[in-house]
């Protein structure tokens, strides 16, 4: 801890030293737009880089060490890598509607809902998708997948315009 500390300068404004950071579109989108900010108010002139990409080429960036610290989506099996869990995830179903909805409504859905309806989902070489892939397997369902996309607000447009349903997951912090 000691030669942690003095590697460190007691003014951080000073610190000019290079950061690595790398994390998912959608946290990056809902979770770090204050700890962003704050980290920029206090390390104002370190040289710090955020990295947006998807569990797996944040993963093989921390193995090649391209990046400091990366957020990721567990689970993830790489011995290699610490793992400190900050979030616990709710996977939450997004329906299109025929009206015009102001706000968010949260409502449960019966395991029927589900096995009757189209989804848009991420595609199955994504980390979220084999979350996705084990809920559906254990409520013993085979989702009818009508499309795949990788990027969440293009997934959130097509449910939007009627295309399906979608499952995200939801992060509150533990």
């Amino acid at each position: 801890m000691n030669q942690i500390g003095q590697e460190f300068q007691l003014d951080s404004s000073k610190d000019t030293r290079p950061f690595q950071f790398a994390t998912g579109v959608t946290t990056l989108i809902y979770q770090l737009g204050a700890p962003l900010r704050q980290l920029r108010k206090e390390y104002p002139n370190a040289d710090i880089g955020v990295t947006v990409g998807v569990t797996e080429q944040i993963v093989a960036g921390l193995l090649d060490r391209r990046f400091d610290l990366g957020l990721i989506s567990l689970p993830v099996t790489e011995e290699e890598l610490k793992i400190m869990p900050l979030f616990d995830e709710e996977l939450l179903v997004l329906k299109p509607s025929a009206k015009k909805v102001h706000g968010s409504r949260i409502r449960s859905m019966q395991v029927s809902e589900l096995a009757e309806a189209s989804f848009l989902l991420y595609p199955k070489r994504s980390n979220i998708r084999r979350v996705i892939d084990h809920f559906f397997t254990e409520l013993n369902v085979s989702p009818r997948v009508t499309m795949e996309a990788d990027d969440t607000e293009a997934i959130k447009r097509l449910v939007e315009s009627g295309f399906g349903c979608a499952i995200f997951a939801g992060a509150r912090l533990t």
